[in-house]
């Protein structure tokens, strides 16, 4: 069975706080372009690969795809290489963001589509590798 990886750029500081075990999930706020790569949409009992597919007013529920491991990398691309980790994970969940009110939150994109803002988050297992390339 091949291992499902996606690979992420992070900050530096996030990268140490994972690194030193301190930080235990990665997050990542879904936008329009990307959508595809992070989650699928259930709705109706049918499930959508984008948010403008699926019928007005019907109400969907945000389904993380699922990785094995995800590939953190942060720092410019020098000539000594960039700093990398392949993390295990363990699961993941995403839910529609909403305001401190409870709104629905929607998302910028350049289509001046209607789409709600999606967070998908990761909770890490193991470092599996780490290293610089």
């Amino acid at each position: 069975m091949r291992l499902r990886t996606k690979r992420f750029e992070i900050k530096r500081e996030w990268f140490q706080e994972i690194l030193e075990g301190r930080q235990k999930y990665e997050c990542r706020e879904v936008n329009f372009a990307e959508e595809e790569e992070y989650v699928r949409y259930k709705a109706g009992g049918r499930f959508y690969t984008r948010q403008i597919y699926i019928p007005e007013g019907l109400e969907f529920e945000p389904i993380p795809i699922e990785y094995d491991r995800l590939e953190l990398v942060t720092g410019s691309r020098g000539a000594g290489g960039r700093p990398y980790m392949l993390v295990e994970v363990l699961d993941a969940t995403a839910k529609v963001e909403t305001d401190e009110l409870g709104r629905r939150l929607y998302s910028p994109n350049d289509d001046h589509k209607k789409i709600w803002m999606i967070l998908v988050k990761y909770r890490l297992g193991r470092i599996l590798k780490k290293g610089v390339r």
